[in-house]
């Protein structure tokens, strides 16, 4: 059984949207299960962009040895886990990637404009690149998850 929730605060140009996630079922607005008044549920904590990223971490942590067919290694539980607990902290979604140096890698992009990475590892361990194009500008640190919040947020203007 699938439970199903509002899209209100989820439409793309002024129209509701039906989507299908890992048993959760948003509907359009009007509609319930039956055709009769759904059930009211408060929707505005649902970040799909956010779920996606989960499914991602949740993709990655199901990969075996060999993956990538040149022996990359599996991910540990922890680092899995470390990483769902940074994207749980992010209010803008990265794009997700496995790695064969057998990291996670988290990606920003503004077209055009400045591109931004980071790459986390085993023991809380991660490396910020960044890349400022008009001027080619690099940037490459170690940095804490706390930071790795920070760069982001300023990187969205938040």
């Amino acid at each position: 059984m699938n439970l199903i929730l509002s899209a209100s605060d989820y439409s793309k140009n002024n129209r509701n949207f039906s989507y299908s996630f890992n048993n959760i079922d948003i509907i359009p607005n009007s509609v319930g299960t039956d055709n009769s008044p759904k059930q009211n549920f408060d929707t505005r904590n649902i970040d799909l962009c956010k779920i996606q990223s989960y499914e991602t971490l949740n993709r990655i942590a199901s990969l075996s040895d060999n993956w990538n067919q040149y022996g990359a290694k599996r991910f540990s539980k922890e680092l899995v886990e470390y990483a769902r607990t940074i994207i749980d902290k992010l209010d803008s979604q990265p794009d997700i990637f496995p790695t064969a140096r057998n990291s996670i890698q988290l990606e920003y992009e503004k077209i055009g404009d400045f591109y931004l990475e980071f790459e986390i590892f085993e023991k809380n361990n991660i490396k910020m690149f960044s890349i400022l194009k008009k001027s080619n500008k690099t940037i490459t640190k170690k940095i804490t998850d706390k930071e790795l919040i920070e760069v982001v947020k300023r990187y969205y203007g938040h």
